[in-house]
């Protein structure tokens, strides 16, 4: 019990390693979506993302989903290591987390197909949201 906690702490404090949780959400929810959706037409009409449906219609899904992954890794791993001293380090990591169960619970939607799912995924993204702007808020407050 002990190393396991150990290790989770090494993983929570090692700002290298939290972005790749998002990463590899981002590419199951994906994977998910190109794989349930069923046709190009579902994703076109179904899809949430305005940007993965732009993508759909040009052609041009896997430069979306490379450029997607990396963006999430850079943003993330720059948020993380800007804020590894400060007090809300932990609001960061709980953020990145959130969003990567966010990606993984819209990737799975295409398995439920359920209006009360897919809010509850929306909601996920609100709350991440309302963390960042709390977050934020917090760091304003604190510096004035």
């Amino acid at each position: 019990m002990r190393k396991t906690l150990r290790n989770l702490q090494l993983i929570y404090t090692n700002y290298r390693v939290i972005p790749f949780f998002l990463c590899i959400s981002v590419a199951i929810d994906y994977t998910l979506t190109l794989y349930l959706a069923g046709s190009r037409e579902a994703i076109q009409r179904y899809e949430f993302s305005p940007l993965l449906r732009y993508a759909m219609e040009h052609n041009v899904v896997i430069i979306y989903l490379v450029f997607t992954i990396f963006f999430y890794y850079v943003s993330a791993y720059i948020v993380l290591k800007l804020l590894k001293d400060e007090p809300i380090y932990s609001a960061g990591v709980a953020l990145i987390l959130l969003l990567s169960i966010t990606h993984l619970l819209g990737g799975l939607s295409w398995v439920f197909r359920n209006a009360w799912y897919s809010n509850m995924v929306m909601a996920l993204s609100l709350a991440s949201i309302a963390l960042a702007i709390a977050s934020f808020g917090y760091v304003i407050l604190r510096r004035a």
